[in-house]
């Protein structure tokens, strides 16, 4: 009988470790840009947020309404985000990772709706085009790892050494640290969790970059 791995990791319990990870690498980048290991820490987060994407894909029960909330919030979140990691209010030349994701949901519509066939792959590389021309974070990359974690879906092993493999051709390489929150989904349970929180990480994200913005203005008037 063929033995499998333990699964006890919930949605909820991978987004607490998606945000904390996520936390850590924006205030060492931000704060302790000298402490590379912070940076490191942070790299979890993103594939973590990719696959958890993808879920809320499959389960969700009306994709406008996702895909709106998603926009919206990478829409107010990106004032903070300017502010944190440049020091203005409009930056133009990056992106935060909200609109990222939206363009990656629409990547996996596009790709589901068409079955894999020609319309769907074109659509899917217009958005991989877009992230990249748009400066979103994560870039192109980004749509390629939500993509292949939606059409890999069925296929855990194959899954999880396709998208690490990804993070190491298309990031440089304090990106393998990433291969740490592929493997975190590895163990995901296919539950929501008893504390599911649905909007958590929208109101968290530009909450805690505008925090770190307050911070990094404290230590700057306290010098």
């Amino acid at each position: 009988m063929k033995q499998k791995l333990p699964v006890f990791l919930s949605g909820f319990s991978l987004k607490v470790i998606a945000l904390i990870t996520m936390t850590i690498d924006h205030v060492g980048l931000v704060l302790f840009p000298k402490i590379v290991p912070l940076r490191a820490i942070g790299r979890i987060a993103f594939p973590i947020f990719a696959f958890l994407l993808v879920e809320g894909y499959l389960h969700t029960k009306d994709l406008k309404k996702y895909l709106l909330r998603l926009f919206l919030f990478a829409l107010i979140s990106e004032v903070p985000f300017d502010l944190a990691f440049y020091g203005k209010s409009i930056h133009f030349t990056h992106q935060n990772t909200l609109f990222t994701l939206t363009v990656g949901l629409l990547a996996v519509f596009f790709l589901d709706h068409f079955r894999y066939q020609l319309p769907g792959i074109a659509l899917a590389a217009v958005c991989a085009l877009a992230v990249h021309f748009g400066e979103m974070d994560y870039h192109t990359g980004g749509v390629l790892l939500i993509a292949a974690f939606f059409i890999l879906r069925d296929k855990p092993l194959i899954k999880l050494v396709f998208t690490s493999l990804l993070l190491l051709l298309l990031y440089n390489p304090i990106e393998a640290f990433g291969i740490i929150g592929i493997l975190l989904t590895y163990f995901y349970n296919g539950e929501r969790g008893a504390v599911s929180m649905k909007y958590l990480f929208y109101v968290y994200y530009p909450l805690h970059l505008f925090t770190i913005y307050l911070a990094k203005m404290y230590m700057i008037s306290a010098k």
